[in-house]
């Protein structure tokens, strides 16, 4: 038997119409989606299939994925946190396992501050005025060191 796509394709739709304008709104579908109401009234009843770039619309309208539209698993109020980064969701189950809320939010602060360290934009500091007026005399090189690698 070939599975029907129209059904979670509306729940889908509709769960996402309440997520984002707060209630099942059609016009305001169609509209976005820029087809008629009458076929918003049609996806509502599952009466009729859509193409896919009717999909693809209809997904940007909600910023999922278009599969994730005719998917019956998907949940609509997981979407963003399924667009995070392997990385980002370790970081974050890892943040959630630690048991003692008040060092729960000590380590959530200190993440923070290594990640807007990590994004802030490095400057080279402005040398002083008066260190560029003065003539610097040459460094004198030293000979290196040799490494015991090096004597044998």
């Amino acid at each position: 038997m070939q599975a029907d796509s129209r059904k979670p394709l509306w729940d889908n739709i509709s769960a996402l119409m309440k997520k984002k304008y707060g209630g099942e709104n059609l016009n305001r579908l169609a509209r976005e989606g820029g087809f008629s109401p009458a076929t918003a009234t049609r996806l509502k009843g599952q009466q009729t299939s859509v193409g896919l770039d009717t999909l693809d619309r209809l997904a940007a309208i909600f910023d999922v994925q278009a599969h994730e539209l005719i998917d019956p698993e998907f949940d609509p109020m997981t979407t963003h946190a399924a667009k995070l980064s392997p990385s980002a969701l370790d970081l974050g189950h890892m943040l959630d396992s630690i048991p003692d809320q008040a060092m729960q939010q000590r380590a959530y602060a200190l993440a923070m501050q290594v990640i807007q360290f990590g994004l802030a934009p490095t400057v080279a500091p402005a040398a002083p005025p008066s260190a560029a007026a003065e003539p610097q005399e040459p460094s004198r090189a030293s000979a290196p060191t040799p490494s015991p690698l090096q004597n044998r």
